[in-house]
């Protein structure tokens, strides 16, 4: 059997088509997108007192009280703390017998946790604003609030 040139350019074409309808997109990122998420990091990621590791891989910075993400709301900008927001002696008994039946879940080292006006934070990576970045674009607009007399409902549509 002969093969002929247009055998060939038609084989040629086909194998074409196959290879253009089985390339998939692939995501990536700009480097200004990179700028971009290097520049929230910095604003998200404070100095630490201290870091730790833990067994499921997770970052936790240990940052000073005042510095916890909490208080960049405009609203608690000048924050201070006061005496009379301290735990009662109650409080602190039941909040310790709870830590001790549940030492599973503790974040911290293992040589006694945070020292007094440290705050545990987790640490946020790059993947985790990517992975906000994606929930953002699959969901845009379609989260909104239902409200009822007593009770706030969230829906996804």
């Amino acid at each position: 059997m002969k093969i002929t040139r247009m055998h060939l350019s038609v084989v040629q074409l086909l194998i074409a088509i196959m290879l253009f309808l089985n390339i998939d997109e692939v995501e990536g990122f700009s480097k200004k997108d990179h700028e971009e998420l290097e520049r929230q990091l910095k604003l998200l990621n404070k100095p630490s007192v201290k870091t730790i590791n833990t067994e499921y891989e997770d970052i936790y910075d240990f940052l000073n009280f005042y510095l916890q993400p909490a208080f960049d709301h405009p609203l608690l900008k000048n924050y201070t703390y006061h005496p009379q927001m301290k735990p009662s002696f109650a409080q602190l008994k039941r909040d310790k017998e709870s830590a001790t039946s549940n030492r599973s879940s503790k974040i911290g080292p293992r040589d006694g946790g945070c020292p007094m006006g440290i705050v545990p934070i987790r640490r946020t990576t790059k993947e985790d604003l990517n992975r906000e970045r994606r929930f953002n674009s699959i969901y845009a607009g379609g989260i909104f609030r239902v409200s009822c007399s007593f009770i706030n409902y969230f829906c996804l549509s």
